[in-house]
């Protein structure tokens, strides 16, 4: 089951574990504006953040947990940096099990791998177009 990320930042989940992925690139001549491979996490409140670190418009924050089950010193930000006085960015995706995390990481990917897949066929038949143009010149001069 997918969580509304809302909840989480208002604190009602503090403690649970659940899954969290992300991989938005809305600019593909950018790096993406974020990328969270499906990861196993901790939700936890702001209270028990290192002191270098910050998150904002929440009351709650991830932490990834190792392979033993214990929470990583990493901090995972309930929003993304997109965020601006009333909006407070894309929320990340969470959700219950594992499998619903990575299908939806990989249906993620799959949007963007097919329009990286469109931007090739155009620039493709861009380039062959050219390639015409330049065929059809040097017939045309050599007649």
């Amino acid at each position: 089951m997918r969580f509304e990320t809302k909840l989480i930042r208002d604190g009602a989940m503090m403690g649970h574990k659940v899954w969290v992925c992300d991989y938005r690139q809305p600019d593909l001549n950018k790096k993406p504006i974020r990328h969270v491979k499906p990861t196993k996490v901790i939700i936890v409140s702001n209270e028990d953040l290192p002191k270098n670190k910050t998150v904002y418009y929440s009351k709650t924050h991830f932490r990834p947990l190792n392979d033993k089950g214990n929470r990583t010193s990493k901090v995972i930000k309930p929003v993304d940096n997109t965020g601006y006085r009333s909006y407070a960015g894309e929320e990340i995706n969470v959700f219950d099990s594992e499998i619903q995390c990575k299908q939806y990481y990989g249906a993620q990917c799959d949007a963007i791998i097919h329009r990286l897949q469109e931007r090739i066929e155009t620039a493709i038949e861009g380039l062959h177009r050219q390639q015409q143009e330049v065929i059809a010149n040097k017939k045309e001069a050599l007649k």
